[in-house]
């Protein structure tokens, strides 16, 4: 999504906190960790963003800790 206050800056989601039932299916989150900055990739993630972040429009492609 795109904030109000500046059309080139995307706005961030609001935090939520980090298990499986507060992860949306269909969602990809930024998770924070003090050592490590993760990419969790729901499992009924959008074809296009996994095309565009991973050159592939499936998920069972994608390989666990990649």
């Amino acid at each position: 999504s795109v904030s109000a206050d500046n059309a080139n800056m995307p706005s961030l989601g609001e935090a939520v906190r980090c298990t499986v039932s507060s992860l949306d299916p269909g969602g990809l989150y930024l998770i924070y960790c003090p050592l490590a900055l993760l990419l969790w990739v729901g499992s009924c993630a959008p074809a296009h963003a996994l095309l565009q972040l991973f050159n592939t429009n499936s998920f069972s492609y994608l390989t666990s800790g990649e």
